[in-house]
Formats: C-alpha cells, sequence, structure tokens
C-alpha cells in the first residue's frame, strides 16, 4: 500500500477512492491532450476540472459478465492509470516546450519599440 502511495504522489494525484462503478483520482489536472488520451483509453471517463477529478471507470474482466479485479489486480491497475497520465502529462509538456521554442524564454523581457 505505502508504495501505491508513493506512485500516486509521484502522479500528481492525493486521492484515490472508489464512486460506484469508477474510480475516483482527485487532484489530477490533466492537459487538454492528455484529457482526450484518457477519454479514449478509458471509454466513459469523465474529467471534472474545476474539481480536479478524474472519474475513471474500474476495470472488468471482460465488457460483458465480467467481474471486477479487486486487492492487488485493482492496484495494479491504478498504477497503470498513473504511469500513462504520467507519461502523457510529460509527452504534452515536451510538445509545448517545442512549440514555444521561437517565443520569449523564462526570465527574458521583450523590448518594446522606441
Amino acid at each position: 500500500m505505502a508504495r501505491f502511495r508513493i506512485d500516486a504522489r509521484a502522479a500528481g494525484v492525493d486521492e484515490v477512492q472508489a464512486q460506484g462503478k469508477m474510480i475516483r483520482f482527485a487532484h489530477l489536472e490533466p492537459a487538454d491532450s492528455v484529457a482526450m488520451r484518457m477519454k479514449r483509453l478509458y471509454p466513459g471517463t469523465p474529467l471534472k476540472p474545476a474539481l480536479r477529478q478524474v472519474l475513471v471507470p474500474r476495470p472488468m474482466t471482460s465488457r460483458f459478465g465480467g467481474t471486477e479485479p479487486r486487492d492487488h489486480a485493482l492496484l495494479e491497475w491504478a498504477r497503470e492509470v498513473f504511469a500513462r497520465a504520467r507519461a502523457l502529462r510529460g509527452r504534452a509538456d515536451l510538445r509545448a516546450r517545442r512549440a514555444g521554442g521561437g517565443g520569449v524564454g523564462a526570465g527574458e523581457e521583450v523590448a518594446s519599440p522606441p
């Protein structure tokens, strides 16, 4: 359980709770591109940016008639969600830096016209 908490904090998640048929990841602020990818990877995922929450449908062994994983299997699945969110966030940050490469960087000032 301690390792799970460490992984959650590394991904920027403060809370993980079961909420009905969903798993709620609190204080997670994905970029727009990451949010779109999360919705594609986990269909039915509602994002609540005002509350900084992501609700991911609980995994099932089969789409119809499957059972829900429990205990260690559920923790491993949540770790995969963290890893994907972290990897996607890293890619989004890298793309943003590449796209803004020609602009004013941190600590630089824009010269005003005379």
